[in-house]
């Protein structure tokens, strides 16, 4: 019972923190870029998080109670999750890629932020380790992992604007700060089970797939749903921009 006591402290501490540090960050972030510059750093990682929900699968509970159901079996639960969550968000990312080359009219800088975001949807698959720790309650681990990870992203955000730095060196402090987390979870979890054998079970994995499904469309909803309104202030931004350039020469 304290295990489980223990476990919940240092996950809501570590969402405390983190729901602090980055709020501070991101005022600053908002007062040094202006309202122009931040509004398209805001859209592009909006986007990206919407884009993201294909990756979340609704995964989490279902690999979090297999693992608790079959212990043996957690390396090929682990590593078939991944798989399935790394080829959505591999699928999404090269579709990003194909948007910006060939069908969008968006300024380098724009592209730019866009892409380096888009890389979080290869690096967060990786983020299924912390399935592996919720499920040994051992969430204390992954709490301080991420501890670190938001601090470091942090200061490099604010090193960023200290040194005068530009949007896209925001946008890849961000995606350094996700790979950063993932990186650390990485080397612990190759650290214990190195001379442990991996496998992928694509039938397991379509039978995952099946029992989430209810649970993928209510996530996906609940996300769409609290990042639209910034994608279409984007949108609607550029709509009245070229309305008033069409006034401006009519005039």
């Amino acid at each position: 019972m304290r295990n489980y006591f223990s476990n919940t402290v240092w996950m809501l501490l570590e969402k405390m923190f983190s729901l602090a540090l980055n709020l501070i960050v991101l005022i600053k972030i908002a007062n040094y870029l202006g309202a122009s510059e931040y509004g398209l750093f805001s859209y592009a990682l909006s986007l990206i998080s919407i884009l993201a929900v294909g990756m979340h699968l609704g995964l989490s509970g279902i690999v979090v109670n297999e693992i608790v159901s079959n212990p043996a079996e957690e390396n090929k639960i682990l590593l078939t999750a991944y798989v399935l969550k790394f080829s959505v968000g591999l699928f999404i990312f090269c579709g990003v890629l194909f948007y910006l080359l060939f069908f969008t009219a968006a300024d380098n800088e724009s592209r730019g932020i866009l892409l380096i975001f888009a890389l979080i949807l290869v690096i967060q698959p990786f983020e299924i380790i912390e399935l592996y720790f919720q499920s040994k309650v051992r969430m204390k681990t992954y709490s301080i992992i991420r501890l670190i990870g938001v601090c470091a992203g942090s200061l490099l955000k604010i090193g960023v604007i200290l040194d005068a730095g530009t949007s896209i060196q925001l946008a890849s402090a961000h995606v350094i700060q996700v790979a950063l987390i993932c990186g650390m979870a990485l080397l612990l979890i190759w650290f214990e089970k190195r001379r442990d054998l991996w496998s992928v079970d694509l039938v397991f994995g379509i039978n995952m797939l099946k029992k989430s499904s209810y649970v993928f469309l209510g996530t996906a909803l609940s996300i769409v749903y609290l990042k639209i309104d910034q994608v279409m202030l984007k949108h609607m931004a550029c709509l009245l921009y070229t309305s008033d350039a069409a006034d401006e020469e009519d005039s």
